[in-house]
């Protein structure tokens, strides 16, 4: 796979920026990358979009509900820790004033 730094010509097509993972579309033959030299890109094959656009998308409706049932029952962890941790001063504090 060819890299491209920025600010050269480019052949139509969509490149992606490496470093900032920005996509930039070049619609005429002797377009620009934006950015200086230190700035890489490749190019990104037409059919990529296509193929890897539904498994996002499958992800995406697996992933996220899953991620709030999650944060939900870390969260009823955590409440249920802290009200126990304070339960149990209540019945630790008269015993640790005894002993001084």
């Amino acid at each position: 796979m060819k890299k491209y730094s920025g600010g050269n010509p480019v052949p139509k097509g969509v490149y992606l920026n490496l470093g900032s993972g920005e996509f930039y579309h070049a619609h005429n033959g002797a377009c620009q990358l934006p950015g200086d030299s230190e700035e890489r890109f490749i190019r990104v094959p037409g059919s990529l979009p296509v193929i890897t656009a539904p498994i996002f998308g499958l992800g995406f409706v697996i992933l996220l509900p899953l991620l709030g049932v999650l944060s939900f029952i870390g969260y009823l962890a955590y409440k249920a820790h802290i009200i126990s941790a304070e339960a149990g001063m209540r019945i630790l504090r008269p015993v640790l004033n005894d002993k001084k």
